[in-house]
């Protein structure tokens, strides 16, 4: 994908995906009442979150129902926390709630600015909503499109080409060591279910190696975890100049922060470590 072409996945393509799955989204916008309108033109029930005080007393949506949560980078650590183990605890109660949508500014930075308790608990970040991403949906529909999805195959070598990414991103040498560069053991399940939706939407039977690339491009860029301090890249380990890889760090941030600005695409330097990666990383044949 070029730099001309950067941007965040549409949310009308990933919604449907979500809910079928379960799953919960994040959205780029400054006012979440654009999600509210998404919604109410999906027909899709809703309900808005207007603080964050007493989550872990909150009561669990009825089935069938969206949950907004504006502006969670806005809340405290202590808040994030409460609500990741809200999500987690709803997700796994059989009569959960389809998908929860939270709302970010567009100059949000995952990695520095949410705990990675409550990044876990999202499966990718969108776009604003507009009105040309628009899809027919209906909750009838998400039984047989939960079916469709279980039936696209993937072979055993595009989970390997998969798990390859996963690892080469973990120790990619502005990943976050710590966090395991942001990682976790949910990629795999989580890749997977994007390339079958990827693989559904372009009316394909199995996954192909270009799907990934393009699932990696949608997922990875908003749970890659990098350094913020070059005391912490890895080279340094084995003898690196540590005043050179400090200028090489802060020339890459200050370099990511005007391409984000021109693209308008807020993850740019996470999309620049995982271009890195696929470069590296050999797809199978």
């Amino acid at each position: 994908m070029e730099d001309t072409q950067l941007t965040l996945p549409p949310i009308g393509a990933a919604l449907p995906a979500a809910l079928a799955f379960r799953k919960n989204l994040v959205c780029y916008t400054e006012d979440a009442s654009t999600v509210v309108e998404y919604l109410q033109n999906l027909k899709l029930q809703y309900l808005l979150w207007d603080d964050y005080d007493c989550i872990d007393v909150k009561n669990k949506p009825d089935v069938g129902t969206v949950l907004i949560l504006p502006n969670i980078d806005k809340i405290l650590i202590l808040q994030q926390d409460k609500l990741a183990k809200y999500l987690q605890t709803m997700a796994s109660q059989k009569t959960a709630f389809f998908t929860a949508i939270a709302t970010v500014s567009l100059d949000f930075s995952p990695y520095a600015n949410m705990t990675a308790y409550l990044k876990r608990q999202f499966w990718f970040a969108c776009g604003e909503p507009r009105i040309q991403d628009l899809v027919e949906l209906s909750l009838q529909e998400l039984a047989p499109l939960r079916e469709a999805l279980a039936q696209i195959h993937v072979q055993p070598s595009i989970r390997r080409y998969i798990l390859d990414v996963v690892v080469h991103l973990r120790v990619h040498r502005f990943a976050k060591q710590a966090t395991g560069g942001g990682c976790s053991s949910r990629a795999l399940g989580d890749m997977l279910d994007l390339c079958q939706t990827l693989a559904l939407a372009q009316e394909r039977q199995f996954v192909v190696p270009d799907l990934v690339r393009l699932a990696a491009q949608w997922y990875f860029p908003f749970h890659i975890e990098l350094i913020q301090d070059p005391s912490h890249e890895i080279s340094l380990q084995f003898g690196s100049d540590p005043d050179i890889v400090a200028q090489v760090l802060y020339k890459l941030q200050d370099f990511s922060i005007q391409r984000a600005e021109k693209t308008k695409y807020p993850l740019y330097f996470q999309y620049m470590v995982l271009r890195d990666v696929l470069h590296r990383v050999v797809p199978p044949i």
